[in-house]
């Protein structure tokens, strides 16, 4: 029998379609603020190793402190449901004129994944031409100040060089 995996309101999943024997863990809020924490622990992982690999020793981890036998493959999907919510959550409340949304673990998962570029991006590029949108807290005028000083930097290096060329001119006559 097939199974497929829906995510509800709170990043649990549901096994639908599933046998009895292929039915899905519930996680107690407990049990996810210890992924939580031990996923933001781990993170810089997933840089340096395979992800399974890194699942699987946060699911070695996680079943010392809890006595079970979590699996590498049940933290994998419990953590794209609960990123998945993240982002729904996150895009629903940056998006001007919404009412704020409420999610239990959106605190405990901002901490550290607000931080990371794949979910706040250094910079938006744009293939039409237009201007890029970017993430940073420099203030417009620093930017300014930024391109007024490479301007002079520039014209100095031009006037250095048309002096060289001059004096070599003067040389040659």
């Amino acid at each position: 029998m097939e199974t497929a995996v829906e995510v509800d309101d709170e990043g649990e999943e549901r096994d639908i379609e599933a046998s009895p024997k292929q039915s899905g863990k519930k996680w107690t809020d407990e049990e996810i603020l210890l992924l939580i924490r031990t996923m933001e622990s781990n993170y810089e992982q997933f840089n340096t190793k395979l992800k399974k690999t890194v699942f699987d020793d946060i699911a070695k981890q996680m079943n010392k402190v809890l006595n079970q036998s979590l699996t590498g493959q049940q933290i994998d999907t419990k953590w794209k449901g609960l990123k998945l919510m993240y982002k729904k959550v996150k895009a629903h409340n940056d998006t001007s004129g919404n009412a704020p949304k409420q999610w239990k673990f959106y605190n405990a998962i901002d901490m550290f994944l607000a931080k990371k570029p794949e979910i706040n991006p250094v910079a938006v590029a744009s293939s039409s031409g237009e201007d890029v949108e970017q993430n940073s807290k420099e203030k417009p005028k620093k930017k300014k100040d930024e391109v007024e000083r490479r301007h002079q930097e520039r014209l100095q290096r031009q006037d250095r060089f048309l002096d060289l060329f001059q004096q070599f001119l003067e040389k040659k006559d």
